[in-house]
């Protein structure tokens, strides 16, 4: 087991190379207005794929790792089928619905044919991203790192071929290209995860499916979906393109495209598809709390640990490293990778605590946190005609944190008295901001060229880890979990970073 996870890791860790390759592949050979209307589209693929998730990335993990468990495999092929036909009818239907917006609004760009593009391409995703849950809940980690890392590879030599055939790909060739390797990928998933499935043998006493706790869960889940989607970066992606001009709005999508591949491979988005159908089961079992606690806690101070890193060398070196990577083409919105970096730490611990409100059954809570995003959302619009793009940075932090405390509550509520590190968080954001801001002020007080400024970040976010760790970050339960038992000398220093 832990040579498979320790593969699937390391397989996203190469993903994650050639997706920020194809990234800044992208960029550099787009034009602007090119790039702007990849962008746009990609938006409106994020859309499709959210609105019309209806709950079914809560309800993956929760049923699809019981199969041969509890639930009978065949029933859980059902199952499947179903959310795959889901998937594909909202899909469809809010395509019309976003077609014949787009044609009412004029939106410059938008063709019928890229609308098409953008169907396939959203579809293609969803469909790819289910897949690899299930297969993910069914230990088929080997499967999953397989697809992704070719998957990445194949689209980055497909576009790369076209390059070498037009000298510059356009915005609907990298969206067909991109629709074609996602989709593929999903059929592979697809087939192993049904063959696993026609392997498993019926559990002794097959439990029913609850409808209604199905329902409930995936109602929970779609509501904290959608909270999140008011605010996310596809919604916040449209009204850039409507509000900023165009140079800056092409700056603004490619740190979002950027961040998001890196969302994906964040230490907290690869742990997630382990440790959420462990705890679902554990917690079935043993109704323990507070390991259900402890592991989940553990996962956001990682999150913390490593992307708050990042915000430090981005606060310090930022302008530096867009200008290399871009060839000075946006450098002036740097800036934003701070912000967009905080945001999917406040993601990270969203995620977390949407998980332990779905295992309680304190699904309720979630439902709670769709009005505040609907008024952050409103606040965001009006904003940025004032203070243009810091409002679309800034608002989204502010409707994940609402949306944290609220969901504080209600797992307070529930039994869970300590869902996130209070005094950890604490240190690493002041530790973070001194840094950060000490950094570049230093950089620009001394004068530093563009080389010694990289490696005056790299250096902030070094002394960042260094500061964390004399904090003494991990509590009792979250150290026994890291440790697990183990007798390798490394697990000597343990006391040394435990309190309590």
């Amino acid at each position: 087991m832990r040579k498979n996870v320790l593969l699937f890791l390391s397989g996203r860790l190469v993903a994650l190379a050639i997706l920020v390759a194809f990234q800044i592949f992208v960029v550099r050979q787009l034009p602007r207005a090119q790039y702007a209307v990849y962008a746009l589209v990609l938006a409106f693929g994020v859309l499709t794929q959210t609105v019309g998730a209806m709950g079914i990335p809560r309800l993956i993990p929760k049923y699809v790792s019981q199969a041969g468990v509890s639930l009978s495999p065949l029933r859980v092929r059902r199952l499947i089928a179903q959310l795959l036909a889901t998937r594909f009818a909202s899909s469809l239907v809010l395509l019309v619905l976003v077609a014949a917006g787009l044609s009412l609004t004029g939106t410059p760009g938008m063709t019928a044919e890229r609308v098409a593009a953008a169907f396939l391409f959203s579809l293609a995703g969803a469909v790819q991203v289910d897949a690899d849950a299930m297969a993910q809940s069914l230990g088929l980690q080997i499967a999953s790192r397989n697809c992704t890392v070719v998957e990445a590879a194949v689209r980055l030599a497909l576009v790369g071929w076209f390059v070498g055939v037009q000298g510059s790909p356009s915005a609907d060739v990298v969206l067909w290209c991109s629709a074609l390797t996602s989709g593929s990928a999903a059929v592979v998933l697809a087939w192993a995860v049904l063959r696993r499935l026609a392997k498993l043998a019926e559990p002794e006493n097959p439990a029913p499916l609850a409808w209604p706790e199905l329902r409930a869960t995936a109602l929970g889940g779609y509501s904290s979906s959608m909270a999140w989607f008011a605010s996310s970066p596809a919604v916040l992606r449209f009204i850039a393109a409507k509000l900023l001009p165009v140079a800056v709005f092409s700056g603004y999508a490619f740190a979002q495209g950027l961040i998001i591949s890196v969302q994906r491979y964040t230490p907290g988005s690869l742990t997630f598809p382990f440790i959420e159908p462990a705890v679902m089961r554990a917690y079935a079992r043993t109704g323990d709390r507070s390991q259900l606690e402890s592991a989940l806690s553990l996962i956001s101070k990682i999150d913390i640990f490593f992307i708050g890193a990042a915000v430090v060398g981005a606060a310090v070196a930022g302008t530096e490293v867009v200008d290399l990577i871009t060839r000075g083409k946006y450098g002036a919105q740097a800036y934003a990778f701070v912000w967009l970096l905080i945001y999917i730490v406040t993601n990270s611990v969203y995620r977390t605590f949407e998980i332990m409100a779905v295992a309680l059954g304190a699904s309720g809570a979630l439902r709670k946190t769709l009005s505040l995003s609907l008024v952050w959302l409103v606040a965001a619009v009006l904003l940025t005609r004032e203070l243009g793009l810091l409002a679309l940075l800034i608002c989204p932090i502010g409707d994940a944190a609402s949306r944290l405390v609220v969901l504080y509550r209600g797992l307070r509520r529930a039994g869970i008295r300590r869902p996130v590190d209070l005094r950890f968080t604490a240190v690493a954001l002041v530790v973070a901001t001194g840094l950060g801001l000490g950094g570049r002020e230093a950089a620009a007080t001394l004068g530093l060229s563009a080389g010694w400024t990289i490696g005056l970040g790299v250096a902030a976010a070094l002394l960042y880890w260094a500061g964390l760790a004399l904090s003494r970050p991990l509590r009792r339960g979250e150290a026994d979990l890291v440790a697990g038992g183990a007798r390798h000398p490394v697990f000597r220093l343990m006391p040394i970073l435990t309190r309590g």
